[in-house]
């Protein structure tokens, strides 16, 4: 009787640390689901900041140079009706050199909107980097609970609602991994178009520096 009595009290202990097992496993799990949470909005915020970001200074350097050109232009135009009524090599000279000097300015602030574009680049691959890493923490963090649940299950066969919290876990880490392989593409495509635009405009400064000296040794 006391040799029962012994079995059933070990019997009752295992039962009790099973359980205890289960509810801190239950408790952990919906502090995996917020992360995942937490991990989505991050990178859908992240896509929608840089996108707006990206538009503003593509907007802001189109209009810069436009005006830039166009300021340029007339002023040389103006400058240049005025060397042909006076004659008077020594302005033409000066003006020679001035405008030299705007193109100099020119080429310089484009340079610095282009060195904008990739700073706002290097902040959103810290912040990949970053959901990079998050992501490895919760991978680690799978694979513990992936652990956890084949003890578990060794120990009761009979834990479905567990079980099906884990696939559906499981199921939202894929999503994850699938929105950050997005955001890697976005990146890599984004980067490939800003140096597209780079040798556009560079071709552009080109080619007004040409016309421009074509101008003034026509003049």
């Amino acid at each position: 009787v006391e040799q029962q009595e012994l079995q059933l009290i070990a019997k009752h202990n295992q039962n009790t640390q099973l359980n205890e097992e289960i509810k801190s496993l239950r408790t952990r799990i919906p502090n995996l689901e917020v992360k995942i949470e937490d991990l989505i909005s991050e990178l859908e915020s992240s896509k929608e900041t840089y996108k707006i970001a990206l538009q503003e200074a593509e907007g802001q350097y189109r209009h810069m140079l436009r005006q830039t050109l166009d300021e340029k232009q007339e002023e040389f135009e103006q400058k240049l009706r005025s060397e042909q009524e006076n004659k008077l090599i020594k302005e033409h000279e000066q003006e020679k050199r001035r405008i030299k000097l705007d193109c100099v300015m020119m080429v310089e602030k484009l340079n610095s909107s282009v060195r904008h574009l990739e700073g706002q680049v290097s902040t959103l691959q810290a912040q990949l980097h970053i959901t990079t890493k998050n992501r490895d923490e919760l991978a680690d963090e799978l694979v513990k609970l992936t652990v956890q649940m084949e003890e578990l299950s060794i120990k009761a066969e009979r834990l479905p609602v567990v079980e099906q919290q884990f696939h559906e876990l499981n199921e939202r880490y894929q999503i994850t991994l699938e929105l950050l392989g997005e955001k890697t593409e976005q990146v890599e495509e984004l980067q490939a178009d800003i140096k597209d635009m780079k040798d556009v405009y560079r071709n552009q400064i080109t080619e007004l520096a040409a016309e421009l000296e074509k101008s003034k040794n026509t003049g």
